[in-house]
């Protein structure tokens, strides 16, 4: 019997078992809003169901609230440059209708005054009379700007002018300018075989001839065409005032046809003053609003 004591093998450790297996991984989070929110509805966590519909409204909200500022800042953007372009066509149509009241001024001053020559045709000058037979066959008329307005209301786009007064203001000037060019045409039609028949009379005169003899200052208007219808100009530089000067202040037909025209330019120029005081109220209406 041998004396060699034998050592017994250790028992395997059951704890130790698990050191050596791979550690389990750990589920992943759903990625998508949905997906989070099944899985806490099969997990019965009603806090995260709350948590996850809370943001997707919050998100919602916020989107919204985005869109809404930047439509509002477009729509603040349109409405500056609608503003501009208004006080621009406001602006030119201003200038013209001063002009053309300036104008018509000119044609009514010269109509008087051939009506007032007719009862003492012995004391009219010379060169008067034919700057005043002249600037009575010329009328003007102005141009409106309206289009960026009567667009603006024709598009609906009118509402992106937040003042409610500048809004009825610049309707209310569309009406009154299309109102006062169906006037105008009227007035126009009524007139117009007057000018006829005032220039036909004037075209046997010598008038284009002592009108080109004026010193430029003198004429208001149309020194080019005077120039170009000059044909003959006495040597002498005196101005020849025709016999047929005389006839047209002693003519019956001429002088009705001064009253007439007369009237119909104080209609016109009435209307144009009344018009001109709507489209600067309006202007300056519009520059407030663009300074706000």
């Amino acid at each position: 019997m041998s004396d060699t004591a034998t050592t017994p093998l250790p028992e395997p450790d059951s704890d130790d078992t698990s050191s050596a297996l791979p550690p389990s991984p750990r589920p992943k989070r759903p990625w998508t809003i949905l997906a989070r929110l099944s899985q806490a509805v099969r997990a019965q966590n009603w806090f995260a169901v709350v948590l996850e519909i809370g943001i997707v409204v919050l998100g919602v909200v916020i989107g919204f609230q985005v869109t809404a500022w930047g439509q509002a800042r477009s729509d603040r953007a349109k409405e500056q440059s609608y503003l501009n372009e208004i006080r621009r066509d406001l602006i030119e149509t201003e200038t013209s209708l001063q002009g053309a009241i300036d104008g018509i001024g000119n044609t009514r001053y010269a109509t008087s005054a051939l009506i007032r020559a007719a009862y003492v045709p012995d004391t009219v000058p010379r060169d008067s009379l034919a700057r005043w037979l002249f600037e009575a066959q010329y009328i003007s008329l102005p141009t409106y700007r309206m289009g960026t307005a009567s667009a603006l209301i024709e598009t609906g786009d009118l509402q992106l002018i937040r003042d409610d007064s500048t809004r009825i203001a610049l309707s209310r000037l569309v009406d009154d300018v299309q109102r006062v060019q169906g006037i105008e045409q009227t007035l126009v039609e009524a007139f117009f075989p007057v000018l006829v028949r005032l220039r036909e009379r004037t075209a046997t005169t010598d008038l284009y001839a002592d009108l080109a003899l004026l010193p430029v200052e003198e004429m208001r208007n149309g020194t080019a065409y005077i120039e170009s219808h000059a044909q003959t100009i006495p040597e002498n530089g005196q101005l020849s005032f025709a016999e047929d000067y005389a006839a047209l202040l002693n003519d019956a037909a001429s002088f009705r046809d001064w009253r007439a025209m007369s009237d119909h330019l104080l209609v016109l120029q009435t209307l144009h003053r009344r018009l001109l005081v709507l489209v600067q109220g309006t202007r300056q209406q519009v520059e407030a609003e663009r300074n706000r």
